[in-house]
């Protein structure tokens, strides 16, 4: 059996990365660019076989990606330092806008289509489908973005604590001024 850090429920993801009722308060007080910075969700010390997808527990993605992914951790803690791997259930047509992270990941689909483009504009022809299995490496704040034109199942390995920033603010799910 491999240790497996599990996620918190949906609460412990909105109050852990600024979507709590502490958010309008941080925003008066000059916090705004903090918030487009995210961190992962916390995890518990629960013991599990994760061989398959069916020993994760699943949760809703924190709020510095949009709406409607679900995400499992499989190893490590993605709020602390330290290697982790999660993996992100993406629905049909979903987006991630150009943005990066201040570590390097590495990307492994594991099922579906996704399409990953590198850069910090959204660029549908430069954007290329991922081989299932085949794992791409992104460097240190490196931009890119994606587009799952169906359901897809991706795992993602990097060191923590996770973060997110996106290119332009603006495409920020978490942003309050949307263009």
């Amino acid at each position: 059996m491999r240790t497996t850090l599990l996620l918190v429920p949906a609460l412990g993801l909105l109050l852990g990365c600024g979507g709590g009722a502490d958010d309008t308060a941080d925003r008066a007080a000059g916090a705004a660019d903090q918030r487009l910075t995210d961190t992962m969700v916390s995890a518990s010390t629960e013991t599990r076989d994760t061989a398959t997808d069916g020993g994760l527990t699943w949760a809703p993605a924190p709020p510095g990606l949009p709406a409607g992914a679900q995400v499992a951790v499989v190893s490590g803690d993605p709020t602390k330092a330290g290697a982790f791997t999660i993996r992100v259930d993406m629905p049909s047509d979903y987006a991630v806008r150009p943005h990066h992270h201040p570590t390097s990941e590495k990307l492994r689909l594991l099922e579906g289509t996704l399409h990953l483009g590198h850069g910090a504009k959204w660029n549908e022809q430069g954007m290329k489908a991922m081989a299932t299995g085949q794992p791409v490496t992104l460097g240190v704040k490196e931009p890119h973005f994606l587009h799952a034109a169906t359901r897809v199942v991706m795992e993602v390995q990097s060191t923590g604590p996770f973060a997110i920033t996106y290119v332009d603010p603006k495409e920020d799910p978490r942003s309050t001024s949307k263009p």
